[in-house]
């Protein structure tokens, strides 16, 4: 990686290519000529929860189509400071394991994602959910970018809400839930977790972001990409001093037919069924500055 160090340096040395505004988000958004980005900050939310809107294309936090160019060299010059200081510690951590891509390009969507799971990430989900356009965008596409290589989770994962019984029967309500934010659970049950419903998720492809942690950050967090949509398999609501539970399975794009879809919803909850009975354990404790990235539903704002 010391090659792709050098061709960083490089790139983070000279002027990013001019853009025009035209792709820039759309609404008077400028995005793509802005020199320097604010990463967004996370504000409270009022009850009720609210379902998220679906996003037109220019505010979707994984881009159609596979080329990402324009808002590569965005984020090489709204982040330069950001990725001098980073991209050599990246690198060191993309030559450690081989099984991830390395040049140029994907070491600037690797430092992207270590952006994202700092402190600095904590508002650029709810900017996401809010399906307004904005330099939360590109900085999330190459978020996305960047955790594809990341090695798959598939199985259980865990995340926590604190609902109201009306916000649990109206999740009751959905077949499906669609999270325009990155969702992130932990492949590992939680000890603290603030929260009185239990959130337990099945999933597929959802990425482990451990390579990429920093030191006081959560080893065990698996992200699912912006778009991602969940089944919903059990909603249960809180009783008699025990939290609520609600089961959602990640959906793929094989679910598609409806009896392969609920052939796959009963393997899943049946597997999470037995996960349930078979008790979690102890659980693992979730730095405090980290913990509201995994309380919340997904497809809720």
């Amino acid at each position: 990686m010391a090659g792709a160090a050098a061709a960083f340096s490089a790139l983070a040395g000279a002027e990013a290519a001019l853009l025009g505004v035209a792709g820039a988000g759309g609404g008077g958004v400028t995005w793509a000529s802005a020199p320097t980005m604010a990463l967004p900050v996370h504000r409270p939310t009022v009850a009720p929860a609210r379902f998220q809107r679906t996003p037109v294309d220019e505010a979707r936090g994984v881009r159609p189509g596979p080329d990402l160019d324009e808002e590569r060299a965005w984020f090489r010059r709204a982040f330069r400071r950001q990725l001098a200081a980073l991209a050599a510690d990246v690198a060191r951590v993309l030559a450690a394991h081989p099984a991830l891509p390395d040049g140029a390009d994907a070491l600037e969507y690797a430092t992207a994602v270590r952006l994202y799971l700092t402190a600095a990430g904590d508002g650029v989900d709810q900017a996401l959910r809010s399906a307004e356009p904005g330099g939360h965008v590109p900085f999330a596409r190459c978020v996305a970018a960047g955790t594809r290589p990341l090695p798959v989770h598939s199985g259980v994962t865990y995340a926590a809400a604190d609902l109201t019984r009306a916000d649990l029967r109206r999740i009751a309500q959905r077949r499906v839930l669609t999270d325009w934010g990155f969702t992130n659970a932990l492949a590992e049950p939680p000890a603290d977790l603030p929260g009185d419903v239990e959130v337990l998720i099945w999933s597929a492809t959802g990425r482990r972001t451990g390579a990429l942690e920093t030191g006081d950050g959560v080893p065990s967090r698996v992200l699912f990409l912006p778009g991602t949509a969940f089944a919903v398999l059990q909603v249960r609501e809180p009783a008699a001093g025990a939290p609520g539970r609600l089961l959602l399975r990640e959906l793929s794009a094989g679910d598609a037919a409806a009896d392969g879809r609920a052939r796959y919803d009963a393997l899943a909850l049946a597997a999470l069924d037995r996960h349930v009975a078979g008790g979690a354990g102890p659980g693992t404790p979730v730095p405090p500055a980290a913990a509201r990235r995994f309380v919340g539903v997904p497809g809720l704002r």
